[in-house]
């Protein structure tokens, strides 16, 4: 898995904190997914989290925010397969606006 950092995708909005500005994937990667990880108590498997040997779990996400990337949440995770490239497109927008 790739993390995805703020050196690599970061929004910055005058007056909006870094919770408030949301990223929703309009186009999704091709040969992966991106992937929400956080950390999971080894006793609560959760319903839709894949856990992983570091003892997190992972779910696909289609939405999260800046400081999600901040907090190090937010990761490729590649499909297997012999395509060693992708992508995915995305949106911005100021949650604040809803």
């Amino acid at each position: 898995m790739l993390q995805i950092t703020s050196r690599v995708l970061h929004a910055e909005m005058p007056g909006v904190g870094d919770s408030a500005i949301v990223y929703t994937i309009r186009e999704p990667p091709l040969y992966g997914e991106v992937v929400f990880l956080v950390p999971m108590p080894a006793d609560e498997p959760g319903l839709k989290w894949q856990p992983l040997p570091n003892g997190r779990a992972a779910t696909p996400t289609t939405s999260f925010t800046q400081q999600d990337i901040n907090e190090g949440a937010i990761w490729y995770r590649h499909s297997g397969s012999e395509t060693e490239s992708d992508s995915f497109g995305f949106q911005v927008r100021n949650d604040y606006e809803l």
